[in-house]
């Protein structure tokens, strides 16, 4: 048993220290080949392909390191005895028809380039490297001929997405986003990946020419073929393009047929209001109001129209929180719009009076320590617009200290900072603002 452990362990070492000596020569020879050191590269790739010769890494740097010191011969020779060795291996053709390209012989590379084309022909389970082998030496129609060749061959294959990326690296826009269709018409999951590929190209100008080509290409097939899909696309294109009003359209559309979700409706209403474009942020927030039977969206798409009357300084503002308040009342559900009204009237109507006392109502509503800590940031504020510095200290400073790790609470730090500098505690305010930061970083890091 002893003898049989002692013989295990070393056999197993000598694998072990065997693997640690290959992959320090070829640590070494990549060192060389990409310092351009192609001899002395190749001597060590050509012990290592001599001992794994199945290792298409191998082989690759080896026939490469020949071809940049133009041993073409040394390549030609080695490719044909490999490919009568393993015939199987159709993708050899194509380095070895790469390799008579580079020794200017074109007729020679061309034959062996069909070759490789043609036996995805007899079998498909190597159309992939063709194709990819292709690619790699750039050679892109031939790459796009490989993939749509195995898709005719094998219908269950889908290489629509590699072929848009070739089309994208040659310049052919149209091609290109035609594939992504395709690829998202065969199988919806793929959306996000095809936005994240077309966003690459996309500006936000509606005039650009990936941009036309691709709302074409999309409209195009929307006609031939309805899909959720291609108005999500074209409703996400016009947002980048910051046509928020075409956008619109589309989620409509989206909404007519799947009459329960206003989600990418209110999505859109916010982007709109954010890049204040108030006349579609009004229209998606009144829609929503229109068709949902949810109180709480309801009241959410109120707050926002009232954020837009502020915004755009409709003189019948507070007349519009009033009639929201006689429709849904003042009490918890309405929280977010009592701080909004207390706002308005401090800040455009100059009557903190009022605004105090509707905040210290809305705090009898508050539901949570979140909610409580909104209406005392408000509070503060007001205290600090009257001049009451250390009224507001006091709300700024209980909200620091409940909510020391959240949002609300560094918000809160800050704000102590800034009332102390007003106030003319200016050390205080210092000292506060250097705790803010060190706070902030380390909620980055835990983030």
């Amino acid at each position: 048993m002893k003898a049989f452990l002692t013989i295990f362990f070393f056999v197993s070492n000598s694998v072990i220290f065997s693997q640690e000596i290959i992959e320090n020569e070829f640590f070494l020879a990549e060192n060389y080949f990409r310092e351009g050191e192609y001899e002395k590269a190749s001597q060590i790739y050509k012990k290592l392909y001599d001992q794994s010769p199945f290792n298409s890494t191998y082989l690759y740097r080896l026939i490469t390191c020949y071809q940049q010191t133009e041993s073409f011969v040394i390549v030609e020779n080695l490719l044909i005895n490999r490919i009568k060795k393993e015939p199987l291996q159709t993708y050899l053709h194509v380095f070895l028809g790469y390799n008579y390209s580079k020794a200017k012989k074109e007729n020679l590379a061309e034959i062996q380039y069909q070759k490789a084309i043609k036996s995805i022909d007899n079998n498909s389970s190597y159309a992939a490297i063709i194709a990819r082998t292709f690619s790699d030496y750039n050679l892109l129609d031939y790459a796009i001929l490989a993939y749509q060749k195995a898709m005719e061959k094998n219908p269950n294959s889908n290489y629509s997405f590699q072929i848009a990326q070739i089309y994208g690296e040659k310049g052919a826009y149209q091609k290109m986003f035609e594939s992504y269709i395709d690829l998202l018409d065969a199988n919806e999951r793929y959306l996000n990946l095809v936005q994240r590929s077309v966003s690459k190209y996309i500006t936000d100008d509606a005039e650009n020419e990936a941009n036309v080509l691709f709302r074409k290409t999309v409209l195009q097939k929307l006609v031939k073929n309805p899909k959720n899909e291609w108005n999500i696309l074209l409703s996400w294109l016009f947002i980048q393009q910051k046509e928020y009003e075409k956008a619109f359209i589309q989620e409509k559309a989206l909404f007519a047929r799947n009459p329960t979700d206003l989600n990418m409706i209110f999505e859109l209403g916010q982007i709109a209001f954010e890049n204040k474009n108030y006349e579609t942020a009004q229209s998606c927030f009144q829609f929503i109001i229109e068709k949902t039977q949810a109180e709480d969206e309801k009241i959410e798409a109120n707050l926002y129209l009232i954020k837009i009357a502020v915004a755009t300084k409709n003189p019948k503002t507070q007349d519009i929180f009033n009639k929201i308040f006689l429709e849904f009342g003042i009490n918890s559900f309405t929280i977010n719009i009592q701080i909004a009204n207390a706002d308005f009237l401090t800040f455009q109507k100059n009557d903190p009076e009022k605004a105090i006392a509707i905040l210290e109502k809305a705090l009898t509503f508050s539901n949570s320590k979140f909610e409580e800590a909104k209406i005392k940031l408000k509070l503060g504020d007001v205290f600090v617009f009257i001049g009451k510095f250390n009224k507001a200290l006091i709300y700024f400073s209980q909200i620091q200290t409940q909510l020391k790790n959240h949002e609300l609470g560094q918000e809160a730090q800050f704000k102590v900072a800034q009332t102390s500098y007003f106030k003319g505690d200016f050390d205080w305010a210092k000292a506060q603002l250097k705790v803010l930061k060190g706070a902030t970083t380390q909620l980055i890091a835990n983030d």
